[in-house]
């Protein structure tokens, strides 16, 4: 009989501990969680689409003229269309060669980034930029001869075929690199951190 009794104070004692703290842990999230002062929250931005190069430079507080928007802006769209290959090609990259379709569904995303113009500006860049251009060109193909050397892999059915563009697509990271630091100083006037 006594144990049964301690039995059932443990059980009491057990349960009200139990709803003890969760009502002690729900009072700490109301006290945590509660409303901030207005002065202190930052005014979030208005969803919309996303910003050019151009826009995003200018919001970050810097001077951008009018011929160097439009070269950038322009540029911006040339390399996306490399790199949005280039990750259509990622993407492949993580599906077994096995799976049917994959070789001409990456045979397709490697010849498309292949036969895109490098060199194309659809607007010239001012002088200011002729660094930032030349960069920028320099990714792209470093990026398109990684694609073609993939491409040689992939039609050989080589099973190490991405390792045959890696040199370039190492080449491609460093002008994409150069590309950044370029820009930093064109707009900062400062030197670029890093190595």
């Amino acid at each position: 009989m006594i144990s049964a009794a301690a039995k059932r104070i443990d059980g009491a004692r057990g349960a009200l501990g139990a709803s003890v703290t969760v009502a002690l842990l729900g009072a700490l999230l109301l006290l945590g969680v509660g409303p901030f002062p207005a002065a202190s929250q930052e005014e979030v931005p208005a969803a919309g689409p996303p910003l050019s190069l151009s826009q995003r430079l200018t919001a970050q507080g810097h001077t951008v003229a009018p011929d160097e928007a439009a070269y950038l802006d322009a540029d911006e769209q040339v390399t996306e269309d490399f790199v949005r290959l280039l990750a259509y090609v990622q993407m492949m990259m993580t599906v077994p060669p096995s799976t049917e379709g994959w070789r001409e569904s990456l045979g397709n995303f490697l010849e498309a980034m292949v036969v895109l113009d490098p060199e194309r500006t659809p607007v010239p860049p001012p002088e200011s930029l002729a660094e930032v251009h030349a960069d920028a060109v320099a990714y792209r193909a470093h990026l398109s001869s990684a694609a073609l050397e993939w491409l040689h892999g992939v039609e050989a059915s080589d099973p190490a075929w991405m390792q045959r563009g890696m040199d370039e697509y190492g080449a491609a990271e460093q002008a994409r690199l150069a590309w950044y630091k370029a820009l930093y100083e064109r707009y900062t006037g400062e030197p670029a951190p890093g190595p």
